[in-house]
């Protein structure tokens, strides 16, 4: 089952995309009770709330600390796992790569000896299967890096590394805050 995010849910990380994972942003389009606020940053992770009521939602983001090979020109790229429970929405993964994935390609996520294929959709990687997106988050929850393989729409094969340190405490305050 692959799961989508609202428009106006694209909108936020997108406007995080662009002002970075950790800074206060919005994105002009919407209203203020859209706008994501940062409340903690745990280990690696910033946490973050957005709408009220019906269209709050939650999640946890983080940047990779390794970009291979890093002398190709991309933007900025993000990890978020994010909660929707007014859409019965829990730990979602999506990845930014900051750049076009080659379509059709597979990304390989690698977490130790673990490995989960995800699927990119232009600048961005998905889980197609919402029951291992579940396995995926457990195995990130008890896992110290996770390695990211895709290839760019003008063939690079790239690999980012992002460090999972605070994961665990993040995923438990993203719930907290979202309940």
């Amino acid at each position: 089952m692959t799961r989508a995010l609202t428009s106006t849910t694209t909108l936020v990380l997108y406007a995080l995309a662009v002002a970075g994972p950790l800074q206060l942003m919005s994105a002009p389009a919407m209203a203020q009770a859209n706008v994501a606020k940062p409340v903690d940053k745990i280990g690696e992770w910033g946490i973050y709330v957005a709408g009220t009521g019906k269209q709050k939602f939650c999640y946890a983001a983080t940047s990779p600390k390794e970009r291979k090979p890093d002398n190709l020109p991309r933007d900025p790229a993000y990890l978020y796992i994010i909660s929707r429970p007014a859409e019965n929405v829990k730990s979602e993964i999506t990845v930014v790569l900051g750049f076009a994935a080659k379509a059709g390609s597979t990304a390989k996520a690698e977490i130790g000896s673990t490995s989960f294929d995800m699927t990119p959709k232009g600048k961005e990687l998905w889980m197609d299967n919402a029951a291992k997106e579940t396995q995926m988050v457990a195995a990130l929850r008890k896992g110290q890096k996770l390695v990211l393989k895709t290839t760019s729409q003008r063939g690079n094969v790239t690999t980012d590394t992002y460090v999972l340190s605070g994961l665990d405490k993040a995923l438990e305050r993203v719930a907290k805050e979202c309940q």
